[in-house]
């Protein structure tokens, strides 16, 4: 099984919303976590995507993005999130695809050294979920913290990295 089946699985156990919801993660070519959700099991009253499983599936892929980027280093942490701020910028009729923008090499470089070395280090991710145009229709900012495990010794570390 691979790293990404690993956290598939690790999502749809771990996180009961995220099953309902019905999210699947795939791996953009940029290196970057996309979260699909299908419309009917995150639909409203009104017809809509319901505003918290907008909420949801963007916080599973800022999540799935950080344990994917500690993961696929060799590091060992548990990941959480800090901070959370969402714009809900227009309704949605459609399955949910969400966008990473990933932040620059050198800040995603910082944040795997800071968890490998410090143990612990915290990364910005915006996530974005488009309408049938392609408009974006919510935005989701988040700050998320990984912590590496509690004596593990992070394999970075013992190559002198």
């Amino acid at each position: 099984m691979d790293t990404l089946e690993r956290l598939q699985r690790r999502v749809a156990d771990e996180i009961p919303l995220a099953r309902a919801a019905g999210i699947r993660l795939a791996l953009d070519a940029d290196g970057s976590v996309r979260a699909e959700a299908p419309f009917d099991a995150n639909r409203n009253l009104h017809g809509t995507v319901f505003g918290g499983s907008l909420y949801v599936v963007a916080l599973v892929a800022g999540f799935a993005q950080t344990q994917w980027l500690v993961t696929s280093t060799g590091l060992d942490a548990a990941v959480v999130v800090q901070r959370a701020e969402t714009r809900y910028l227009a309704p949605l009729r459609r399955a949910l695809t969400t966008r990473m923008q990933l932040p620059e090499a050198a800040a995603l470089a910082r944040f795997v050294d800071a968890v490998a070395h410090r143990g612990r280090g915290r990364l910005e991710l915006t996530v974005r979920i488009a309408d049938d145009d392609g408009d974006t229709a919510f935005e989701f900012d988040g700050t998320f913290v990984a912590t590496a495990a509690p004596g593990v010794r992070n394999p970075r570390d013992e190559s002198g990295s």
